[in-house]
């Protein structure tokens, strides 16, 4: 290949493998790195979740916030019925107060 000649078929196909293996050689070194990042973030958040539990700071366990009862009665619903008929008159009521 010296000066204006045009490149041989096998040097072209040389060429092109050259390019396809440097071409390859990319792919896995991105594909490992991604890996290895994707390895390191999920051993880094389950290591974190297991010290938090370990030491005894489970969330779920946690009583950080008060909850309040509620009690739910009944009343019957002896009010006479409207002329139209609606359900609403003659189901019962329920009402909900909340126990501190």
């Amino acid at each position: 290949m010296t000066g204006n000649q045009p490149p041989t078929p096998s040097g072209r196909r040389a060429a092109a493998g050259e390019k396809l293996t440097a071409r390859r050689l990319r792919v896995r070194t991105i594909r490992r790195r991604v890996a290895g990042m994707s390895l390191a973030t999920f051993l880094a958040a389950s290591g974190a979740v297991l010290v938090q539990l370990v030491t005894g700071h489970d969330p779920a366990l946690a009583h950080h916030h008060q909850t309040t009862g509620v009690t739910v009665t009944r009343s019957s619903g002896s009010s006479a019925a409207s002329s139209s008929g609606s359900a609403a008159a003659t189901s019962p009521s329920m009402v909900l107060t909340s126990a501190s």
